[in-house]
């Protein structure tokens, strides 16, 4: 018999696993799966995994790793072994508060035409303790509504806070595939909303760890991926937005928002990368007067 959720690790870091483990078995709801899967990890989650017994927990190891260079790579590893309803994706740092589930279902059946459902989420430190939030979002948005605010640079999100109906992520094509999983998460949702809109509730259900260890939290690395990744985003979202008549407006915000990012992934890049990428400034569509301020800036 099918469970209602799946929930999903996509695990390569030991030193929090457990916590976030503890998190989903200590949901109000308990008709859910979980799915751990070890992206072939270094260091030693079968450790960690055999501190649980629990029928609901399935364990799965990758032959090779997938999320190094592209972590949407093991999301969508994750989803393939689901089988529930409803399909949520938690970061192996990450952590839930124990309604979570019941809140993100109170949503899917107040609003049953939509797919998307969100928490609202903050963020903590290595200790657990707030150090920062998100913006809370109105009960129920369409995806527009959602892009307009993003393109704004008035919300943010991380993979974490996320309930989704399985088959209708599914049908979408799974998460979207960018370098590094860059705006990933952004394309993905934007895509997984397009029918249905999303039902957001304005609690803190999700903590989001800035441990430093996440690809999200290295600012000196991986510079030329992130500007791929910003182009390939750029162009998915005018493809999205093709027949929106604020194409122009929403873009023009975009471009804004991008630039800011490119210029943030710069200042912290180091000098031999910003060398390369001033001779390849053309192909990655960044200004030169951008890169040698950044090289100055050092």
């Amino acid at each position: 018999m099918a469970v209602k959720v799946s929930i999903a690790i996509p695990a390569y870091k030991r030193k929090y696993l457990a916590e976030t483990i503890r998190s989903v078995l200590d949901q109000t709801f308990q008709d859910f799966e979980l799915i751990i899967v070890n992206d072939h990890s270094p260091e030693d989650l079968d450790g960690v995994i055999s501190q649980f017994s629990d029928h609901r927990i399935f364990y799965y190891i990758n032959e090779q790793n997938l999320g190094g260079q592209n972590p949407a790579l093991n999301w969508n590893q994750c989803l393939s072994y689901a089988t529930g309803e409803f399909f949520a994706l938690l970061c192996d740092d990450d952590l839930y508060e124990p309604d979570f589930l019941e809140t993100m279902l109170m949503l899917a059946d107040r609003y049953p035409q939509t797919n998307v459902f969100r928490a609202r989420a903050n963020f903590i430190d290595n200790d657990g303790k707030e150090i920062n939030r998100f913006a809370s979002s109105p009960e129920w948005e369409s995806w527009e509504d959602y892009l307009w605010h993003v393109c704004r640079n008035y919300r943010s999100q991380t993979i974490s806070e996320w309930m989704f109906r399985r088959e209708h992520i599914v049908q979408t094509g799974g998460y979207a595939l960018l370098p590094l999983a860059w705006y990933a998460d952004y394309l993905s949702i934007f895509r997984f909303a397009q029918q249905g809109g999303i039902a957001s509730s304005s609690r803190i259900l999700t903590h989001f760890r800035q441990s430093g260890e996440n690809i999200s939290s290295q600012d000196d690395k991986n510079t030329i991926q992130k500007i791929e990744a910003a182009n390939l985003y750029r162009s998915a979202i005018v493809e999205l937005l093709a027949d929106n008549p604020y194409r122009e407006q929403m873009l023009r915000s975009l471009n804004g928002l991008l630039r800011l990012h490119i210029k943030y992934n710069l200042q912290h890049a180091p000098k031999r990368v910003l060398l390369e990428l001033y001779q390849k400034r053309k192909q990655y569509g960044v200004l030169g007067g951008m890169i040698w301020r950044a090289f100055w800036h050092h």
